[in-house]
């Protein structure tokens, strides 16, 4: 209603509202679109209302109004690898698929129970009169599913990256605190805390990507873990799909032949996939909260490691049950025989390219455990 008051009180109609970052718009969007300016294409000014950064700078929360959605927006900034545009194919492809991944959790209950998502449901860009300029990117929008709509009463969302911060109640990292909350004190009790903890994860995120060719960006940022009131985990939001890597042929094996937009997290090779995985769930994700757990409780890094590595085998073994032996000892080769894939950000910043990872191998922590079970 504020924008058709402002369009009315200015005499002009036929106009679309589409919100912009005050970064952006101070800095981007009056230079590059001065001709669209100019002719009255597109208007800068008008109504304000206030969101709050998430752990994204470019994704804003509505304040605590659960019903109103998050806004994920340009801003034409680079951070880490990559400048952080809103690309038309990834405001296309998004809300499709948020469609497939419901689909499959509809089918499958077991995901269902642990995995929860924080859908784009509505993307909106512009297209500029110059297509060579492929300037789409810099005015665009995605409409997000709110995460408190998916939480029940006594459960918390709590973003990944959050469990590594110290508590102001107990000085301890957040996971701690959560861990003592729902009844560790002793060695045991935190193992088989941290081992339902991965299972879960595992659950959710390795069954997708081994049986659908869909890999979620689980990293701390793109995650969050719901607990309930007494630090019991409940299962996992995924909140955004912007760095999912699907491996199209396999989707469709499955029954998804789905036309999307050409774009980068759209995959031939496997090992794509299995390169994002790798990189998002056991570098960035369980491995982190390993090393921050070492000492913890009379927790070693070694001790969980060959904890994860039985998990890690027992979802595979699963995995081969429909797949065959064949499936299980290609994945078995690559996550506990070989260095890991580690994403060289620094090198892909210096390069000035985004669209194909850059990698270089890391230590393997599974190679140990491995060894162990071999012997």
């Amino acid at each position: 209603s504020q924008w058709e008051q402002h369009f009315e009180s200015i005499g002009c109609s036929g106009y679309l509202p589409l919100p912009v970052h005050p970064w952006q718009l101070e800095h981007e969007l009056p230079s590059r679109f001065a001709s669209e300016i100019e002719r009255q294409l597109i208007i800068l000014e008008g109504p304000d209302f206030d969101a709050a950064p998430s752990l994204s700078f470019r994704t804003l929360a509505p304040g605590y109004d659960v019903e109103q959605p998050y806004i994920k927006l340009p801003v034409a900034a680079q951070m880490t690898s990559s400048m952080r545009n809103l690309s038309s194919s990834s405001v296309e492809n998004a809300p499709r698929i948020a469609i497939v991944l419901q689909e499959i959790l509809n089918l499958r209950p077991d995901i269902a129970k642990v995995l929860r998502l924080q859908l784009d449901e509505v993307g909106v860009h512009c297209t500029v009169d110059n297509k060579e300029r492929d300037d789409d990117r810099y005015l665009s929008v995605l409409f997000r599913r709110n995460p408190g709509r998916l939480l029940s009463e006594n459960e918390h969302a709590v973003v990944i990256a959050a469990l590594f911060v110290t508590s102001p109640v107990s000085r301890e990292p957040l996971i701690v605190e959560l861990m003592r909350l729902s009844g560790v004190s002793s060695n045991k009790q935190a193992r088989e805390w941290f081992k339902q903890y991965s299972d879960t994860l595992f659950t959710a995120v390795l069954t997708l990507f081994l049986e659908y060719g869909i890999a979620l960006e689980a990293h701390q940022q793109n995650m969050m873990a719901v607990f309930d009131g007494q630090g019991n985990l409940h299962g996992f939001i995924n909140r955004d799909v912007g760095g999912i890597c699907i491996h199209q042929t396999t989707l469709a094996d499955r029954g998804w032949p789905i036309q999307f937009t050409a774009a980068a997290t759209l995959v031939e090779q496997w090992d794509d996939v299995r390169l994002n995985f790798s990189h998002t769930v056991l570098q960035s994700h369980i491995a982190e909260l390993i090393q921050l757990l070492d000492g913890f409780f009379g927790l070693s890094a070694p001790q969980l490691w060959q904890d994860i590595s039985l998990l890690f085998d027992d979802h595979l073994l699963k995995y081969a049950k429909n797949f065959g032996e064949s499936a299980y000892n290609q994945e078995y080769q690559a996550f506990f025989k070989t260095s890991w894939p580690g994403t060289a950000f620094i090198r892909m910043r210096l390069q000035n390219q985004s669209l194909h990872a850059a990698w270089e191998p890391i230590t393997n922590p599974l190679i140990d455990t491995a060894a162990l079970k071999d012997g």
